[in-house]
């Protein structure tokens, strides 16, 4: 954590409103008073990231259909629209250990689709319905960043419309997180 003298520019605690110190970039409650700002915001400056609260996901990386006209799946999903993806997730902090269980939770329905050909697509759109909430879950805690947040939720309705853009989310998500740094 940073503290007081650590950096130029650093208020001094002593001009802190009186109560429960907080960390002076994201709000949440400090450890030990005398420092201004919390251990993961501190990481976050260390590393050049700057406030990460500010990565907003860019409309090329939010989709209606992951399938073209000749119901082929888009080349963005596995290239441009990825990297751009992936790169936000990386200004967010976010890495392929921070969401693996979430990926694995839709790997493993798009796999068992696949499988059993069968298998009610409701099972899927629970599955999705889980992801969105432990994204959810996890932003609240601030495990993850609400990019991540943004992400599920814009495309809560294309990946729950059928098996196909079902298996096209995977696949997307499955491309931006080959390109996330690993921790």
């Amino acid at each position: 954590m940073a503290k007081l003298g650590d950096a130029p520019g650093w208020e001094r605690a002593a001009s802190a409103p009186p109560g429960p110190a907080k960390c002076r970039d994201c709000g949440k409650p400090l450890r030990d008073p005398k420092f201004i700002i919390c251990f993961e915001c501190n990481q976050k400056k260390r590393e050049g990231g700057g406030n990460t609260q500010d990565v907003m996901l860019p409309s090329e990386c939010i989709f209606q259909t992951f399938y073209d006209e000749k119901n082929h799946l888009k080349r963005e999903i596995f290239i441009e629209s990825a990297a751009k993806a992936a790169d936000k997730f990386m200004q967010a902090n976010i890495s392929q250990s921070s969401i693996r269980n979430l990926f694995h939770l839709l790997k493993d329905m798009a796999n068992r689709l696949q499988a059993e050909k069968d298998l009610d697509f409701g099972s899927a759109r629970t599955t999705y319905f889980k992801f969105i909430r432990q994204v959810e879950y996890n932003a609240k805690r601030q495990v993850l960043h609400p990019i991540m947040k943004e992400f599920a939720d814009k495309h809560i309705d294309v990946a729950t419309k059928n098996r196909e853009e079902f298996f096209g989310f995977v696949e997307y998500l499955t491309s931006i997180l080959a390109r996330l740094k690993t921790k």
